[in-house]
């Protein structure tokens, strides 16, 4: 099928330009998410250290794992 695009995306063919990919993150870097208002005390900060693990399929949200208490978050 490559040699078919030409070593070319299915994006690239189409549209006539490499698709922008930056906004992807790596799996399991450092990411930090929001802690709600509600949540926390003035004196608190206002995020916390994650694992980003992935995309929600959903919504526009980073899939988040907090390994010290094991639970995962939709940031």
């Amino acid at each position: 099928m490559l040699s078919l695009l030409n070593e070319k995306t299915p994006q690239e063919v189409l549209n006539g330009r490499k698709p922008n990919v930056s906004h992807l993150k790596v799996f399991r870097t450092i990411a930090y998410g929001c802690v709600p208002t509600q949540q926390r005390t003035i004196l608190e900060d206002k995020s916390k250290k994650y694992a980003f693990i992935g995309y929600n399929e959903k919504t526009k949200a980073y899939r988040l794992f907090n390994p010290i208490t094991k639970k995962f978050i939709m940031n």
